[in-house]
C-alpha cells in the first residue's frame, strides 16, 4: 500500500523533506515488488503536477478538476500497460477515484487549513492474479455460468417407442362399447343332390357380444411458478404423461389381464387368443430352435378351422419377441455354424414372411404369431391432456395436468385361432424329439 502525503502551503524546506520522504516510500515498495502500472503512475511527471495542484486547490470546483485529471491520467496510464493479464481487485485509476472520493471533505477543508503539516491520505493497493476461483457461483451445486457451456432443454427419462397398435386393426367408437354379431352353431352344409332327391340344409345362430371402452389416466400436480419459470416444462410434462399412457396401452394389449377396468391382453389363451400346439410338428424336429418355433405356430394359424373341415384362411403377418428374444434368434446358427437370420438385409427383419416386432412389453421367453388383422383396436377418447383445479388447488396457486384416453381391444370368437400364444423354451421342447 502507498502512503502518499498532500501537504497545504508548506515551506520550501518542509516541502522539500515530504517529497524525500514520499520518494523513499515509494522506492521501498517498488523494492518490495509493487506492480508495473503503480510504479508507472507514480513515476509521471503528470502525477507530480496533480499533486501539487492539489495541496493548493481552494474550491470545489478545483478538487472536481483534479479528480478527473487524476481519472484520466490513470486511464491513459493503463492503456499503454501490457495487454491479455488478468487482474484480482480494483485498477489503479478505480483507486485513485475512489480515494478522492473518500478524501472529499478533507480536499474542501484543505484550504482553510492553516496548519503546516495538514495531509490526507491516498491507498493505492497493488493488484493480485484473477483465476476460476475468484468466480462466486450461486446456487446449491455451485455451477457457474460463466465457467459453463450450457445445453439447452431438458433430457427426459428414457422410454422405448410404443410399435404394437400400428399392426392392428384400428378404427374408432362412438359409444361406450362396441357391439358386434358372429355366426355361431353351423349345421349342415353343401352337399351333392341326384335327380329327384331332397336338397341338403344349414342353419346358424347369430351371437352378438360386446367390448366395453377402458379408461387409462394419469396426472401431476405441479405449482404454477413452476410452469412459468421453467421453460419447456408444460411441454416436458405434456410429453411424459402421453408416454405413460401409450407404454401402460401397450402393455395391456399384450400381457393385460382383462380384469376391469384392464383390457385382456393377446396373452388370454381363454378369451382372445389360442395356446401354441406342436400338432404334426410334435417330436420331428431335430435340434429345434425358435425358427421353428415360429414356423409351427405360423403353420397352426394357416391350418386352424372354427368348423371343422373348414379351414379360416387365417394368415399371419407378424411374430412378437421380447428384444432379449430377438437377439437370441439372431445369433441362431446351423449344423454348418452360419447363421439362419439374414442380419445383412436392410429394412424390418422377417421369419418366413412374418415381420418381427420387438416389444419389451412382452415377457422374455414368450411369443405371439398372429394375423393382426383379427386383432381389434377401437379409440373411443384418444390420449389428451386437461388442466384444472381441484379441491384447494386453486388457494395454494397449484394446478392438475391429466392425461388420459379410452381404448377397447377385442378379438372375435371366430377369429380367435388366428392368434397363437407360447412360452418358447416349452414350444422347443414340443418339437424337438430329443427333449
Amino acid at each position: 500500500m502507498y502512503h502518499l502525503s498532500i501537504t497545504h502551503k508548506m515551506t520550501p524546506e518542509q516541502i522539500a523533506a515530504e517529497k524525500a520522504a514520499l520518494l523513499a516510500d515509494i522506492e521501498k515498495k517498488s523494492a518490495e515488488g509493487a506492480q508495473a502500472k503503480i510504479d508507472a503512475f507514480k513515476n509521471s511527471e503528470e502525477f507530480q503536477t496533480l499533486v501539487t495542484k492539489a495541496a493548493e486547490a481552494m474550491t470545489k470546483t478545483q478538487i472536481d478538476a483534479i479528480k478527473t485529471a487524476f481519472d484520466e491520467l490513470s486511464a491513459s496510464i493503463e492503456a499503454k500497460m501490457e495487454k491479455g493479464k488478468s487482474i484480482k481487485g480494483k485498477s489503479v485509476r478505480d483507486q485513485i477515484s475512489e480515494s478522492l472520493e473518500a478524501k472529499k471533505a478533507d480536499l474542501q477543508n484543505f484550504g482553510k487549513n492553516k496548519s503546516a503539516n495538514a495531509s490526507f491520505d491516498l491507498n493505492l493497493k497493488a493488484a493480485g492474479t484473477f483465476t476460476t476461483s475468484n468466480v462466486d457461483a450461486v446456487g446449491t451445486n455451485g455451477i457457474s455460468i460463466l465457467l459453463a457451456d450450457i445445453e439447452p432443454g431438458i433430457t427426459v427419462t428414457p422410454s422405448a417407442t410404443p410399435n404394437i397398435i400400428q399392426y392392428l386393426n384400428r378404427g374408432t367408437m362412438t359409444g361406450s362399447y362396441v357391439v358386434y354379431a358372429e355366426m355361431k352353431n353351423n349345421d349342415g352344409g353343401a352337399g351333392w343332390t341326384s335327380e329327384g332327391s331332397a336338397k341338403t340344409q344349414m342353419d346358424f345362430d347369430f351371437v352378438e357380444a360386446k367390448a366395453d371402452a377402458r379408461k387409462i389416466t394419469d396426472y401431476i400436480k405441479v405449482s404454477k411458478e413452476s410452469l412459468a419459470d421453467i421453460n419447456e416444462l408444460s411441454t416436458v410434462i405434456n410429453g411424459e404423461l402421453m408416454t405413460l399412457i401409450m407404454n401402460k396401452i401397450t402393455d395391456s394389449v399384450l400381457e393385460g389381464t382383462g380384469v376391469a377396468p384392464d383390457l385382456a391382453g393377446l396373452n388370454d389363451t381363454t378369451n382372445v387368443s389360442t395356446a401354441f400346439s406342436a400338432g404334426n410338428f410334435a417330436n420331428t424336429i431335430a435340434d429345434a430352435n425358435i425358427y421353428d418355433v415360429v414356423n409351427a405356430a405360423a403353420s397352426q394359424i394357416m391350418t386352424a378351422e372354427v368348423i371343422s373341415g373348414r379351414p379360416a384362411g387365417f394368415m399371419p403377418n407378424i411374430v412378437i419377441l421380447n428384444p432379449e428374444d430377438v437377439i437370441k434368434l439372431k445369433l441362431t446358427k446351423d449344423t454348418n455354424g452360419q447363421y439362419l437370420f439374414p442380419v445383412s438385409l436392410p429394412g424390418t427383419p422377417n421369419i418366413a414372411g412374418l415381420t418381427v416386432v420387438s416389444s419389451p412389453w412382452l415377457t422374455v421367453d414368450k411369443f405371439i404369431v398372429a394375423d393382426s388383422s383379427k386383432i381389434n383396436f377401437r379409440v373411443r377418447e384418444d390420449v389428451n391432456i386437461q388442466i384444472g383445479y381441484e379441491n384447494d388447488d386453486f388457494t395454494k396457486n397449484l394446478v392438475t395436468i391429466l392425461a388420459e384416453a379410452r381404448v377397447a381391444m377385442y378379438v372375435k370368437s371366430n377369429h380367435k385361432k388366428a392368434i397363437v400364444y407360447g412360452d418358447i423354451t416349452d414350444a422347443i421342447v414340443a418339437l424337438d424329439p430329443a427333449t
